[in-house]
């Protein structure tokens, strides 16, 4: 259903965006990649994954507690990235002052959305997850129409309706944790070491965050500093139509098999559980896979049915691009599905180096596949990034079984 509202929202918010606007919608949301990597990711995978741990141990009262003091200095940090964004935008180009406030409030609320659906998903509330998930798609794409009918076809008035979206399914966020969680009391005691449980599994995603918020947005940016800001609206489709689905459709594998990784996995310190969770996380690599070359097939050869059905026909120019857009995507994201094991074994550690290596190739590739080819160059780019990062996290994935199987038989 999210799938289907997006390349809905991509057909109807094409109709009423020119390439140009859309384009500077697309620049705009990149802040929110940048504290879904620096800030709000981590921590979103971090109570995720330690929900059952705690729930195992009776401890749920000390959970919420922690949730309740890390959103605080999350939101602290966001309020000086934003001022620091702002000032900037404030002296250098003023116009776009109110459209960054509002890049920054969205970007806050979605980070704390994204908080509270992966603790409703580690607690197999998965209703409330998708009525919150659906909800924001459907609320984020009717509100941006009715601010654009209502005001003028420009990007601020779709961000305006995204922003009152997030405000509304935040709201309903929160009132469905209450039910979750004992309420947060004064008088709970946080140990040092549930701190650190939460803080160290986090920080390694917060390391290689900017190298991977750098690479997730050079390549809009990209093609805006060396092409020309429809182009940026144009690769914003192909993003859209051919990218975001099936990271979407691997995320929804991901969202309902890791909390029954992690509970299998518990503290990841007995042999025989770790080898279980091996074993299903190399069945779903399987299926990525298969999900990847099937779609990249199909739109080999309906891409231009594809563009002719959902984009409006001034973005139809740039739709060959769409095979390898969905192969680009299908590799990362059977990468990403193979990171499961890593996780499950609590060894975030373990793949800082090829987040940091890979996003950093990634981002070279962007700029110089703009520079010289454009649009295409940069397609070409994300399909290499996506090769090497894939062919990288197997190989971890691999070398990291064989020395728990190595640790498990010495004598």
């Amino acid at each position: 259903m999210s799938a289907i509202i997006s390349i809905a929202s991509v057909k109807i918010l094409t109709q009423l965006l020119s390439p140009e606007k859309y384009g500077e919608l697309a620049l705009g949301l990149t802040f929110i990649v940048l504290l879904n990597n620096l800030l709000f990711g981590p921590f979103s995978n971090a109570f995720q994954r330690f929900y059952s741990v705690f729930k195992e141990k009776n401890q749920l009262r000390i959970f919420s507690a922690l949730l309740h003091n890390e959103i605080t200095r999350l939101v602290f940090f966001t309020a000086l990235i934003g001022i620091f964004t702002l000032s900037i935008l404030f002296v250098f180009k003023n116009s776009l002052f109110l459209f960054g406030a509002l890049a920054v409030l969205f970007a806050l609320l979605s980070g704390i959305n994204s908080i509270f659906d992966g603790i409703q998903n580690a607690a197999r509330q998965r209703i409330i997850v998708v009525f919150h998930q659906l909800s924001l798609n459907l609320l984020k794409v009717l509100l941006a129409v009715i601010f654009i009918l209502i005001f003028s076809a420009k990007a601020f008035y779709a961000l305006l309706g995204y922003l009152s979206a997030g405000v509304l399914v935040v709201f309903s966020q929160k009132f469905f944790l209450r039910k979750l969680f004992i309420p947060n009391e004064r008088d709970v005691i946080i140990d040092r070491e549930s701190i650190s449980k939460i803080r160290n599994y986090a920080y390694p995603f917060m390391y290689w965050g900017i190298f991977t918020f750098l690479h997730l947005v050079s390549d809009k940016w990209a093609i805006q500093f060396f092409d020309n800001i429809d182009n940026v609206g144009n690769y914003a489709v192909l993003y859209q139509l051919g990218y975001s689905p099936i990271i979407l459709l691997t995320t929804i594998l991901v969202k309902l098999i890791a909390p029954i990784f992690y509970e299998k996995a518990g503290d990841a310190t007995d042999f025989e559980r770790m080898k279980i969770v091996r074993k299903y996380n190399t069945f779903l690599i399987a299926i990525c896979l298969f999900i990847t070359f099937s779609a990249f097939g199909l739109t080999h050869f309906l891409h231009e049915t594809i563009f002719r059905l959902l984009v409006s026909k001034d973005y139809s120019s740039c739709s060959f691009l769409l095979p390898f857009v969905v192969l680009a995507a299908g590799l990362f994201a059977t990468g990403q599905v193979a990171t499961i094991y890593q996780l499950s074994s609590n060894s975030t550690s373990r793949l800082i180096k090829v987040k940091i290596c890979t996003s950093s190739i990634g981002l070279l590739l962007n700029f110089a596949g703009a520079y010289y080819y454009g649009i295409n160059g940069v397609i070409y780019s994300l399909l290499s990034f996506s090769i090497i990062y894939f062919l990288w996290i197997i190989f971890l994935s691999y070398n990291s079984a064989l020395s728990h199987d190595s640790f498990e038989n010495r004598p």
